[in-house]
């Protein structure tokens, strides 16, 4: 939020402290905030800024937080989640946003990844950005399935993979890829690692926030749904984006993300969705020309 924010406060909602959340509200109370925006749909969102005293509460209609905002305005179905995000603002402004967020990088971030890059010897455009990890299993594509992508991509186009995530997500970015120092997870800030993705050849990732961070900085991607389905909002409408999706009677099963499938032993709308499919998906974006893509392509898995 550099750039753009005067401050950030920052509420681990997993803690089970309750002293973070009081705290949370002092530091806020003490601001005199006068209008609180809340994208956030839950109970406890709103719940929380009415409790401290904000007069102006602006949320959507749609959740358990609706009863607790001043002003509910329509959830639309179909949005982008961050055009849907800027209809709040439709009490102050009648103008319609229409474009995709932009994330400010500041000198800082782009000086460490310019840094990183040349450490480990990776190009502008010359590197794919993995995002593999997920809280919820059935937005997550399987990890076998990045590394057998990792070595596709290496093998028929002579391109790295690197991954990217957070401090929890090691272990997964670490098998996604094939060479240890490739394995970014924990060692970027989100500006940092959307950075990286502006300079990558393109990103691929699951309904994650990195699909996010993809789109703010303009980056190619391929988002990999499962469980979840674009409709709900959470893909942008982008000729720089490819949305792949099993065609299955059973999904989308929820908008929000499971630990498990309700139906079968495995995520099947996921473990079916192959590396020789993303690699084809993208195989424009990854040759001189269509000839060249078409006859490049080499599996041997």
């Amino acid at each position: 939020m550099e750039g753009w924010s005067d401050r950030v406060i920052t509420i681990d909602k997993k803690s089970g402290d309750e002293t973070v959340w009081d705290n949370a509200k002092k530091e806020i109370a003490a601001s005199n905030i006068g209008v609180a925006f809340i994208p956030h749909r839950s109970y406890r969102s709103g719940k929380f800024l009415k409790s401290i005293g904000i007069p102006v509460r602006i949320g959507f209609d749609r959740g358990g937080g609706r009863k607790f905002h001043t002003i509910a305005l329509p959830h639309q179905i179909g949005y982008y989640e961050g055009r849907r995000n800027l209809s709040l603002l439709r009490p102050f402004s009648q103008e319609l946003f229409n474009e995709l967020p932009e994330l400010y990088i500041n000198a800082s971030s782009r000086d460490k990844i310019r840094s990183l890059m040349n450490g480990l010897n990776l190009p502008p455009a010359g590197f794919i950005v993995f995002a593999p990890a997920s809280v919820w299993k059935t937005k997550a594509w399987p990890v076998k399935h990045y590394y057998s992508l990792s070595k596709l991509l290496d093998k028929n186009f002579n391109l790295p993979t690197v991954a990217v995530g957070g401090n929890v997500d090691g272990e997964t970015c670490s098998h996604s890829v094939q060479r240890p120092e490739f394995n970014l997870a924990g060692k970027l800030s989100p500006l940092e690692s959307a950075e990286l993705m502006r300079q990558s050849r393109f990103v691929i990732s699951g309904d994650s926030a990195a699909a996010h961070l993809a789109t703010s900085v303009g980056a190619r991607q391929v988002i990999i749904f499962g469980s979840t389905a674009p409709r709900f909002g959470f893909s942008p409408f982008s000729p720089n984006v490819h949305l792949l999706g099993m065609d299955l009677g059973c999904r989308p099963c929820t908008d929000h993300g499971r630990q498990k499938c309700p139906l079968h032993r495995t995520v099947i709308c996921l473990e079916n969705i192959t590396p020789e499919l993303v690699l084809k998906t993208v195989n424009d974006w990854l040759a001189l020309n269509d000839e060249t893509a078409v006859n490049s392509v080499d599996n041997d898995e």
